[in-house]
């Protein structure tokens, strides 16, 4: 890479040209020789940079091509190939010299006002006593038509918000005028008897016709009406274009062969389980028994005890293999705070709730305060259904209706330590049975949504 030069063969005193003498001698360049040095535009001939000193190294014209400099920067290169007249010490210490004394009126004709009528060349305009150039009037008279542009808009704007105002005043009162005209042009209108009313609110299927013998007989002097509706009258036919309300189904108690006592029950079906008694509040994981054998087995008897301060507490009816609790054929969890106190029932197929149930606690039987309670799960199958019984103590607390076929198959009952929030729930399981129950008098069916 050769350096610089100018047409007569000396150097140039472009930026190289102003680096050397600046560094060379200490003393910069004229800044106007410099000036059109660089924008290329010379108007004197240059002089030559001084010679350097004799005890100085010889200077070199010209750079030596280096193989590596289209990954280096020019200053880099430049400072490399230029040691012997560039210290690097010198360049980055710190200034020896003192800075000048600056007066302090240096700048205060800086900030006077400049009367701008007297400098030639320059259009002025005078507007409200003031003298402005040519483009600054033009800027306010811009500024003065926007502002009166938006004060229009404005006004045109508050104006029709008033119209529109009194034009639904308007409406209101029409409307308003117009209602009570209908209300007075309207003839009176008294209200029914209340014993007719009455009469007609209670009317049932069959009713009627009690009604008319009853009035037969008042009228033929056979006493009181209601001797039509007793015995000594003739009896009412039921309507037959209404239909009777159909029964409740109930459930008495089954007499199963082989099935256990509640009373007794078989020592072979006790759960095998070496860690009763089991407390959620204090486990660091969900318990799971084991129950095989359904629909040979049917009833899960467990002996409970949950303090009365239990916030809440829940028993799940799971496959064997229900993928760490993914599949749940039946959710049992009882919430003590919640809306004064709820009972929510539900399942779970592959991680997604169902539609959940949700009633208020019953107050019998109690599902918290107990006290070695016995609750029983009792699975029983019906054509094409499954119903799941909850009892405390023989008296049934609710009734769940699976949402899926259960084949013959190994269940488990799993007890979890935390709900989905991670709130601690607080049940202890002092013992477990697993075997064949029959029904109580007091199961009842479970109530299906359609």
């Amino acid at each position: 890479m050769a350096m610089d030069t100018t047409d007569d063969g000396g150097p140039s005193p472009g930026l190289a040209g102003f680096k050397r003498g600046f560094l060379d001698d200490g003393k910069p360049p004229d800044p106007a020789a410099s000036l059109r040095e660089l924008l290329a535009c010379p108007k004197e001939p240059a002089a030559p940079p001084p010679a350097p000193a004799a005890s100085a190294a010889p200077r070199r014209e010209a750079y030596p091509v280096d193989p590596d400099w289209q990954h280096r920067s020019w200053w880099e290169q430049w400072t490399d190939e230029r040691e012997d007249v560039f210290d690097r010490e010198w360049f980055i210490s710190e200034p020896e010299e003192e800075p000048p004394d600056v007066p302090e009126d240096f700048l205060a004709a800086a900030f006077e006002d400049v009367d701008i009528s007297k400098i030639p060349g320059v259009e002025t305009v005078e507007r409200d006593g003031e003298v402005y150039t040519v483009h600054e009037a033009e800027l306010l008279d811009a500024f003065a038509k926007a502002k009166a542009a938006g004060t229009d808009a404005e006004r045109r704007e508050t104006e029709l918000k008033a119209q529109q105002a009194a034009i639904a005043e308007r409406q209101r009162a029409q409307t308003a005028l117009k209602r009570k005209t209908e209300a007075l042009s309207k003839p009176l209108q008294l209200a029914p008897e209340r014993k007719e009313r009455k009469r007609l609110s209670v009317e049932k299927p069959g009713a009627s016709l009690l009604v008319a013998a009853a009035a037969a007989a008042g009228a033929a002097g056979d006493g009181p009406a209601r001797r039509a509706a007793g015995g000594g009258g003739a009896a009412a036919a039921p309507s037959a274009s209404v239909p009777k309300r159909p029964k409740r189904e109930k459930l008495e108690e089954e007499a199963v062969e082989g099935a256990s006592s509640w009373d007794d029950l078989d020592p072979a079906g006790a759960v095998a389980f070496d860690g009763f008694p089991w407390s959620s509040s204090a486990a660091d994981a969900p318990l799971e028994l084991p129950l095989p054998g359904f629909p040979a087995n049917d009833a899960l008897v467990l002996r409970v005890s949950v303090p009365a301060t239990s916030d809440i507490w829940a028993l799940n009816v799971v496959p064997r293999d229900h993928d760490d609790g993914a599949t749940l054929l039946y959710h049992f969890n009882p919430r003590r705070k919640e809306r004064g106190g709820t009972l929510v029932e539900n399942d779970k197929f592959d991680d997604d709730w169902g539609r959940a149930s949700k009633v208020s606690l019953p107050r019998r039987p109690p599902l918290f305060g107990l006290q070695e309670a016995e609750l029983v799960f009792k699975l029983r199958a019906t054509p094409g259904a499954v119903d799941v019984h909850v009892t405390v103590d023989r008296i049934q607390a609710c009734a769940w209706r699976l949402r899926c076929d259960l084949p013959a198959s190994d269940l488990a009952v799993l007890v979890p330590t935390t709900d989905d929030f991670g709130n601690r729930e607080n049940i202890t399981i002092h013992s477990a049975w697993w075997g064949k129950l029959g029904m109580l008098p007091t199961h009842r069916p479970p109530q299906v949504r359609r």
